[in-house]
C-alpha cells in the first residue's frame, strides 16, 4: 500500500518561485508546471546543491543556479545537458494540500 505525506497547502506552490519542503527528514522542491505539480529530490545531480535555495523556474524549465543545468520541470528529464535526470516523487491534490508518496506500489 502506498504511503502518502501531508507537504503543504497547494496555493503555497506558485509557478514563479520552487518551493521547498521536507517528507521523513528528506527533502523535495516543488514546482507548479503546465502539468501541475511535481516534485524532485531537493538535489542537482551535477554539484548536489539545493535546487529550492539556487535554482530558478520559468517556462517549464528549471534551472540550477550553481553551473546552469537545465531540467524539464514536468518530468525532471535534463535539457542541458541532456540525459541527466532529477529523482522524482509521486504527487497528489488531497482536499487543497499537496501529498508526496516515496514508496509507490510497484
Amino acid at each position: 500500500m502506498s504511503s502518502w505525506s501531508d507537504v503543504c497547502e497547494e496555493t503555497a506552490v506558485t509557478s514563479e518561485v520552487l518551493t521547498a519542503v521536507s517528507v521523513n527528514g528528506e527533502a523535495f522542491v516543488l514546482a507548479r508546471t503546465s502539468a501541475g505539480i511535481c516534485a524532485f529530490r531537493d538535489v542537482c545531480p551535477h554539484k548536489g546543491v539545493a535546487l529550492s535555495e539556487t535554482g530558478d523556474l520559468c517556462d517549464d524549465v528549471l534551472t540550477c543556479g550553481e553551473h546552469l543545468w537545465e531540467f524539464d520541470a514536468r518530468d525532471g528529464a535534463g535539457i542541458n545537458p541532456f540525459g541527466e535526470q532529477l529523482s522524482s516523487a509521486e504527487v497528489r491534490i488531497n482536499n487543497g494540500r499537496v501529498e508526496l508518496c516515496l514508496d509507490p506500489e510497484s
